[in-house]
């Protein structure tokens, strides 16, 4: 089991936590290494700790106080995708 997230060009994503799947999400290029991430629709299982942690991240831009909010910042090197989030949760992703 794994999590997975596919981001398309449209500005949309889904994917899977280790017992959720979540899709028509939305997210904007803010600048060359900023990133808001906006609403998606899921699953209601009770997530462990790494599905809370992306899903903390994926919410991000709605659960800060400021408006306009933060966006997370990433880089990509190589096969992975690091996501620095606003929120306590940093991510980091592998192509497979």
């Amino acid at each position: 089991s794994y999590l997975s997230i596919t981001f398309t060009s449209d500005g949309t994503y889904f994917g899977n936590t280790l017992v959720n799947t979540f899709s028509e999400g939305t997210y904007q290029i803010i600048d060359s290494n900023k990133v808001n991430f906006s609403t998606f629709t899921m699953t209601k299982v009770n997530e462990d700790d790494f599905g809370r942690g992306l899903l903390t991240v994926l919410m991000s831009c709605g659960l800060q106080s400021v408006h306009p909010c933060k966006p997370s910042e990433y880089i990509i090197t190589g096969r992975r995708l690091y996501i620095k989030s606003a929120m306590r949760y940093d991510l980091v992703f592998e192509k497979m």
